[in-house]
């Protein structure tokens, strides 16, 4: 798939809650990348969840019927 392709979903201050996400949107048939605006090591990080355009509907979908809660993907 390009790269402009793939549409920002949700992002996190941490990689787990990014890679619980994309973990979640996976089993529900959306693929999903997680992406990292890191430049160097030990600077705040951001992590982006991508989705493919054609699915962006279809994870907001998923997300919406899901039962995690903001703190439980954070403590994920």
């Amino acid at each position: 798939m390009n790269q402009k392709d793939w549409q920002p979903f949700e992002s996190f201050s941490d990689r787990g809650s990014a890679e619980a996400l994309a973990a979640v949107l996976g089993s529900e048939g959306v693929p999903a990348r997680v992406e990292s605006s890191e430049l160097v090591a030990g600077i705040e990080a951001r992590y982006r969840v991508l989705v493919p355009s054609s699915l962006l509907h279809r994870a907001r979908w998923v997300l919406a019927d899901s039962d995690l809660t903001d703190s439980e993907l954070d403590y994920l």
